[in-house]
């Protein structure tokens, strides 16, 4: 891969991360309804399985983040050990 497909990459993976973060805060009010005792978890069950879906996303965003930073673009030279 070269230095800008991984780039691209990179950026797509910050783009799922940030779109996800801001479908969960948009579910923030379900919890808050939940500890104030005004709903119960039982009402939301199907917001609460899609909200574990996205930190799936996130959490799976993040380590091809890691992978994709550790690797080595084909268009740049390696450091020679000394």
């Amino acid at each position: 891969m070269t230095k800008s497909d991984i780039q691209s990459l990179l950026n797509e993976q910050h783009s799922i991360i940030l779109d996800r973060e801001a479908k969960l805060k948009d579910y923030d009010y379900i919890g808050v309804k939940i500890a104030m005792g005004v709903s119960k978890k039982s009402d939301y069950t199907e917001q609460i399985a899609q909200t574990e879906q996205w930190r799936q996303d996130i959490n799976a965003a993040q380590a091809r983040i890691a992978e994709l930073e550790a690797e080595v673009p084909e268009d740049e030279e390696p450091v020679p050990a000394e």
